[in-house]
């Protein structure tokens, strides 16, 4: 009787560590509408709260590359030259340490594109354009539809990027 008492606990841990694990792994999924909302719009109230969102969700390689794009997104709008300065930084390594971890993620990728063509020439963050154009438009039709759609519509304004280079089927 004892033997099977703990065959069903065994079941049920293992049960629950799988229902836990999977429920990490939705929570950890991005709102890509709401991300590109916020980061296109370049409102910083907007960009603000979705910084606090990731800040407050589980910690993971796709939260890091999103928050370290929004940073730099941040310090572009903010006035103090100081803050500007911490903050690019700030997200930089966070970007950076997911595209080294992950350096064929054609979407972190295009979040490094969308800060190197805006970045002053001067903190010399526009070297990898030429790279991260290649692996985008090879991998675009892999992409879900959010960040398709945000990549067209960045395209349209972008002098790196060309709306030709990808196409909706």
């Amino acid at each position: 009787m004892s033997m099977k008492i703990h065959k069903v606990r065994f079941y049920i841990l293992f049960l629950l560590t799988l229902l836990s694990a999977f429920s990490e792994a939705a929570v950890a999924s991005i709102d890509r509408f709401g991300f590109y909302a916020a980061y296109s719009t370049a409102s910083l109230e907007g960009i603000n709260n979705f910084i606090s969102k990731l800040d407050n969700a589980c910690s993971s390689p796709e939260n890091n590359a999103f928050l370290g794009a929004l940073f730099m997104r941040k310090a572009g709008l903010i006035s103090d030259r100081k803050d500007q300065l911490n903050l690019f930084k700030k997200g930089r390594v966070l970007l950076e340490k997911e595209i080294e971890g992950s350096p064929n993620n054609a979407e972190y990728r295009f979040l490094r594109i969308t800060i190197q063509e805006q970045a002053p020439r001067i903190l010399g963050y526009n070297r990898n354009l030429d790279q991260d154009k290649k692996i985008l438009v090879k991998s675009f039709k892999d992409l879900n539809k959010e960040t398709q759609k945000a990549i067209i519509s960045y395209a349209k304004k972008s002098h790196l990027l060309k709306g030709v280079d990808f196409v909706l089927e």
